[in-house]
């Protein structure tokens, strides 16, 4: 951004040299100042005509709300929940709709609106707010959205207020250059490439084995995770890409609200390295450990089995586990049912209600929506055989879900079974 105002003459403000903005700290006193100051100015961009732009991150469904804006853009705004735009960002423009700017200008000039006027020798731009372009105005911008929470956006399509333009990566060719769009045609997957390049509008798949997975359901926003009582991790691992899913049970509802993976040549000990470190302010530091089997498996050039290398560096770093030992990998249609009996949130259910972080765990939801099913009830996994495909982008870590949620549950569901080995260290 800074890069792009640069070419535009737009400089940032020193003591040494004098410029046009100056970010996170107060503006020069000799600036002017906006009708409404920011009280701080961590988040703020300040001008040196007077305005002023405030950064405000909506994972806070309540960030923004109390505002007084003049205008509104928002990036990424497939991420931003419809409830925090309705009742937080637009109830927020308001107020300055007499107020005419007073700027000071070296001499007379041709100005975009309002006029120039000479008040005792010196020269002064007067721009109503109103007639600025930019006043009561709100820009969105983003790609094409992934999660159908965020399909609110194609009904301002429909709408005489707004005006709607979608573009692909080829109208940013001159910048991009010739080599972009190919390259990335040969790496990404078809279904990535078609929404993140060519800006297309996919649907998940119909065949899928999550048909009861609904996004406006299953999905939430909030911070939920409990310090004060026990994480629950699920596990997947592959060679180059090993992957968790972390939750917790909170007043009968079951929340998934972090994905973590490691890639390449990381280890298992790199991940859970990462996860201790992650969550190191955590108060009550005991895991439940559930995931694939295939952690049980010694390599050929180690003694320790991918679990015991975990719960070394965890009792190491100052946590307690808990693993029970769930035997075999369940068979996909012991996991449809049961996870899918629990989606379908039936009354009466014993098994509990689940909700997925919309976007601390956006990959998992692509996952889910991505898997699709075969004639005989299995999770369609040859994504994962494709070396085009991120691995993030495959079913690894919505296998990571399946292990935690129907190991965890599945003596609640239509296959009863309790647990037998356990490890505890």
């Amino acid at each position: 951004m800074q890069e792009a105002w640069e070419k535009l003459g737009l400089r940032k403000h020193t003591t040494r040299m004098p410029g046009h903005y100056v970010i996170g700290k107060k503006p020069p006193t000799h600036w002017p100042t906006p009708y409404n100051p920011p009280e701080l100015f961590d988040n703020v961009i300040s001008w040196s005509n007077g305005s002023c732009t405030e950064l405000i991150s909506l994972y806070n469904k309540n960030a923004g709300r109390g505002g007084n804006y003049q205008w509104v853009s928002i990036d990424e705004a497939a991420l931003i929940d419809q409830d925090i735009f309705s009742k937080s960002i637009m109830p927020a423009r308001r107020g300055s709709y007499h107020k005419v700017a007073r700027i000071k200008v070296p001499t007379r000039v041709k100005v975009p609106w309002g006029k120039c006027v000479n008040q005792g020798g010196q020269w002064y731009w007067l721009a109503p707010f109103k007639d600025n372009p930019r006043y009561n105005s709100v820009r969105l911008y983003t790609t094409m959205p992934w999660l159908r929470s965020a399909y609110w956006l194609f009904d301002l399509k429909e709408s005489e207020k707004w005006k709607y333009m979608e573009s692909t990566a080829y109208d940013n060719i001159e910048a991009l250059g010739p080599d972009y769009i190919p390259e990335l045609r040969e790496t990404l997957t078809d279904l990535v490439f078609r929404v993140e390049v060519m800006n297309e509008r996919i649907d998940s798949v119909e065949n899928s084995f999550y048909p009861y997975f609904d996004e406006g359901t299953h999905t939430f926003i909030e911070e939920m995770k409990r310090s004060n009582e026990p994480l629950d991790i699920g596990l997947d691992f592959q060679a180059g890409f090993i992957c968790m899913v972390v939750g917790q049970m909170i007043n009968g509802t079951y929340y998934i609200f972090d994905v973590l993976y490691v890639k390449g040549n990381l280890l298992v000990e790199d991940l859970i390295a990462k996860f201790a470190t992650k969550y190191k302010r955590h108060d009550h530091k005991l895991v439940n450990i559930y995931g694939d089997q295939s952690g049980k498996n010694r390599s050929v050039t180690s003694k320790e089995t991918a679990y015991e290398v975990m719960e070394k560096i965890l009792n190491k770093l100052g946590w307690q586990y808990y693993r029970p030992d769930t035997g075999l990998n369940p068979n996909h249609k012991e996991k449809h049912e049961v996870i899918n009996n629990g989606l379908k949130e039936s009354i009466g259910s014993p098994l509990p209600r689940l909700r997925i972080h919309k976007h601390k765990c956006k990959s998992l939801i692509m996952s889910i929506h991505a898997s699709g099913i075969t004639m005989d009830f299995r999770k369609d996994k040859s994504s994962e055989n494709k070396k085009s495909i991120p691995a993030e982008q495959a079913t690894h870590l919505s296998d990571a879900f399946d292990y935690l949620y129907y190991h965890k549950f599945k003596h609640l569901g239509i296959y009863g079974s309790s647990e037998g080995e356990y490890y505890i260290g």
